[in-house]
C-alpha cells in the first residue's frame, strides 16, 4: 500500500535534487565539455593506456548515455539530453565503422570453403559439453589457446579420430596453443615475441592452400605488456603481407576491434573483419576475432555457445572471393 507512495516520493526527492544541481549553466557547459573530450579521446586520443583500457567498455557507455538521455528528458533538461543521445550516436557510429557493415553473407558461388573455430580453453567449464558442440559445428580447423597439459590430454583422446592433423605446444603460462584439422598442415612460421608466440600454418584441403596464423595477443594491462603486444602484431602483419593470398588471421587479441592497434593491423594488412555486428551474442565486447584476405568471402559468423551464458568462442566460413579474382585478372 505504502510503496507506490515511496516510490513517487523518492522519484521526486530525486527529480528535484537533479534539478537544483542541473539549473546551473556551469554545470551544463561542464558536461557538454565532458562528453565532447571524451569523445575526442575515444576516437583520436593519445595512445594511452587508461584510454585503451576505457575504450573496451564503449557498449556499456553507450548504455549508460542512453538512460542517461532519458533521465534527462524527463526531467526537462532538453540541452543535456540532445547532448547525451549525441554521444550516444557518435559513439555508435564509430563503432559500426570498425566492424564490417558492408558484410552481406553471399551465396554460395560453388567454390571451395573452409570453416575455422578459435576456442580460448580458460573459458571452458564443461570439456564433454565442448566436444559433443564441436561434433555439431563440423568445423575444418580448431585453434585452441591457453593449452595446458591436462587439456592437451583431453584434446588428444577426444579428437584425434576426426583430426588426424593436429599440432600441439603445450605450455602452464597461457601461450599454450593447438591446432586440430581434418585436412593436412604444415606448420610454416613462428612468430615469436619475447616470451610469447603465435603460430603461422598451411592447411591444404582438397588441393586448395590456405594461411592461417593463431594469436594469442599479450592482454595490455601496462606499458611493457601493451608493448608486447604491438610487437607480436607487427610481426602478424609481416607475415601476412609476405602471404597476401588466402589468408586467415583468428585467435584471442585481448582488445576490442575498434582499437587503434587493430584498426591500424587491418589498414596495414587489408584485412577484412568477419564481424558486421556492434554487438555479439552477449553483451561483453568481444576480444576474440577472425580477419580474413580480400581474396575471400565470409559466409558464416556465429558465436560459439555451450549455454545462454557459457561463451567459449567463434566460428567462421569463407569461400573464395570471385569478384576479387576478377577485378585483379582485369587490372593486369
Amino acid at each position: 500500500m505504502y510503496l507506490p507512495i515511496l516510490l513517487t516520493n523518492f522519484t521526486d526527492l530525486i527529480s528535484a535534487i537533479l534539478k537544483t544541481l542541473l539549473n546551473h549553466r556551469l554545470v551544463h557547459y561542464g558536461f557538454m565539455l565532458t562528453m565532447l573530450l571524451f569523445i575526442a579521446l575515444i576516437i583520436a586520443g593519445p595512445e594511452v593506456l587508461f584510454v585503451r583500457q576505457l575504450s573496451a567498455y564503449l557498449l556499456h557507455i553507450m548504455l549508460g548515455l542512453f538512460a542517461l538521455g532519458f533521465l534527462f528528458l524527463f526531467t526537462g533538461f532538453e540541452k543535456l539530453m540532445l547532448m547525451s543521445f549525441a554521444a550516444c550516436a557518435v559513439l555508435c557510429v564509430f563503432i559500426k565503422n570498425q566492424s564490417n557493415g558492408e558484410l552481406i553473407y553471399p551465396k554460395d558461388n560453388y567454390t571451395e570453403k573452409i570453416s575455422v573455430c578459435h576456442i580460448n580453453l580458460s573459458n571452458v567449464y564443461e570439456d564433454q559439453a565442448m566436444i559433443e558442440q564441436l561434433k555439431k559445428t563440423d568445423v575444418d580447423l580448431i585453434s585452441f589457446q591457453e593449452l595446458t597439459p591436462e587439456w592437451a590430454s583431453i584434446l588428444q583422446t577426444a579428437l584425434a579420430a576426426n583430426y588426424p592433423h593436429h599440432y600441439q605446444s603445450v605450455r602452464i603460462d597461457p601461450y599454450g596453443k593447438a591446432f586440430y584439422s581434418r585436412y593436412p598442415i604444415r606448420i610454416t612460421d613462428t612468430l615469436s615475441g619475447s616470451y610469447a608466440f603465435d603460430v603461422a600454418l598451411e592447411v591444404i584441403k582438397n588441393g586448395q592452400s590456405y594461411n592461417l596464423v593463431s594469436t594469442y595477443l599479450t592482454p595490455s594491462l601496462n606499458g611493457n605488456s601493451l608493448t608486447l603486444a604491438r610487437t607480436q602484431m607487427k610481426n602478424i602483419s609481416h607475415f601476412v603481407l609476405a602471404h597476401p593470398k588466402k589468408t586467415i588471421v583468428l585467435g584471442e587479441f585481448n582488445m576490442v576491434y575498434w582499437s587503434d592497434e587493430i584498426r591500424q593491423f587491418r589498414e596495414t594488412t587489408h584485412l577484412r573483419n568477419s564481424r558486421k555486428d556492434v554487438i555479439p551474442a552477449s553483451f561483453r565486447a568481444p576480444f576474440d576475432h577472425v580477419f580474413y584476405a580480400e581474396d575471400l568471402q565470409c559466409v558464416a559468423l556465429k558465436d560459439l555457445m555451450l549455454s545462454r551464458k557459457d561463451r567459449i568462442g567463434i566460428y567462421a566460413a569463407f569461400q573464395q572471393n570471385l569478384d576479387h579474382a576478377k577485378s585483379v585478372h582485369k587490372f593486369y
